[in-house]
């Protein structure tokens, strides 16, 4: 007698067996892509693929996923950069979505393709990705398994790695930047790399491995490579504690590295009697400057005149700043601060003040 559990048991898997073959393989384009992004890293990428829907027929639909931003009107008609991406959906006519999508409302869903991942730091729930008919794949600067997780140009920064490079994955349904690699492709770090040098270079690299990705997306997926678990670093989420030097832990390598790679953002940080000093400009480091005493105390303050340099005492050296920022005064430079603050103006002695830690 037929076993209609069974019979009707098949039927649903041998079902969901096609929509996942059809899910997986069978598309080549033109594509109908969801892009998710938001910041600047993610604006090329999608200015490639906005291009490529204008002058080919790879791509036919491009919407986009991105946070709600509280800027004001003034504000995106005098910002002649376009920094986000909405910003960037806006001049060009691209339709937005808002982050979060209501699960009541998935419907949209199911016209594109493939989700095109890219900067967006939120994490994509499962019901998303499996009502897009491919999928979704997620650009990451780093060699994954490498530097999981936010900021991963930072750490490799401020780690000295000598190479990193952008890896293509499918989105994993269970963390963030775990899925198989579809792509990979590497390149060397020059000596004294900031970090605005380095994301110009990783951004456009990711352009080009996109339309190879697009181009070749079932023979990529096909042959994708699971990462390997043992290999994951988890790379640090960037927080403007992570400039607040400690003199007597950073060494001048590491300062140097922080200065190119966060002092754009956060600025590097100490205290100068109990006052907040940003130190703005970085000159260079040094072992022992000429006319320093070789047992400083960490954080003591040295001038050199010859190069208006104002050099600090850290860990296994000292490092020079050419211009700096008391709280709440204008910037000074490094002569400026021996005048203004280092010599005591009734006695032309130099006072015993260090710079200190953030509390």
């Amino acid at each position: 007698m037929l076993d209609f559990t069974r019979v009707v048991k098949f039927s649903r898997n041998f079902r969901y067996f096609c929509v996942a073959v059809l899910k997986s393989n069978f598309h080549q384009g033109p594509w109908n892509i969801l892009y998710f992004g938001t910041d600047q890293f993610a604006v090329r990428s999608l200015d490639s693929l906005n291009s490529l829907k204008v002058n080919s027929s790879l791509i036919n639909n491009i919407e986009v996923i991105c946070p709600a931003e509280k800027r004001r009107a003034k504000d995106i008609k005098q910002n002649k950069n376009i920094s986000t991406v909405r910003q960037f959906a806006e001049i060009n006519g691209l339709p937005i979505h808002n982050w979060p999508v209501d699960k009541k409302n998935v419907d949209f869903l199911s016209r594109f393709h493939l989700g095109i991942v890219v900067s967006f730091g939120h994490f994509i729930p499962s019901w998303i990705i499996r009502n897009l008919l491919c999928g979704a794949i997620n650009v990451h600067p780093s060699l994954l398994p490498k530097w999981r997780g936010p900021s991963p140009i930072v750490n490799t920064l401020l780690n000295g790695d000598t190479e990193t490079g952008v890896s293509i994955i499918e989105v994993s349904l269970k963390k963030f930047d775990a899925g198989n690699i579809l792509l990979q492709k590497k390149i060397q770090i020059p000596p004294n790399t900031t970090y605005e040098g380095l994301s110009e270079e990783l951004s456009i690299l990711s352009s080009n491995m996109l339309l190879d990705v697009l181009t070749n997306f079932t023979e990529l997926k096909t042959l994708a490579i699971a990462q390997d678990e043992k290999m994951v670093t988890e790379a640090l989420k960037v927080s403007k504690e992570m400039g607040y030097v400690k003199w007597s832990e950073f060494t001048c390598e590491y300062i140097e590295r922080l200065s190119r790679v966060i002092g754009h953002r956060f600025g590097l940080k100490c205290k100068w009697n109990d006052q907040v000093v940003k130190l703005e400009t970085f000159g260079e480091g040094s072992t022992l400057p000429p006319g320093a005493s070789d047992s400083a105390e960490y954080g003591q303050p040295f001038y050199n005149s010859c190069k208006n340099v104002l050099y600090i005492k850290c860990k296994d050296g000292w490092v020079g700043w050419t211009s700096l920022k008391i709280q709440y005064r204008k910037s000074i430079t490094a002569k400026e601060f021996y005048n203004g603050y280092l010599v005591d103006k009734h006695t032309g002695k130099i006072t015993s003040s260090l710079f200190q830690d953030m509390a």
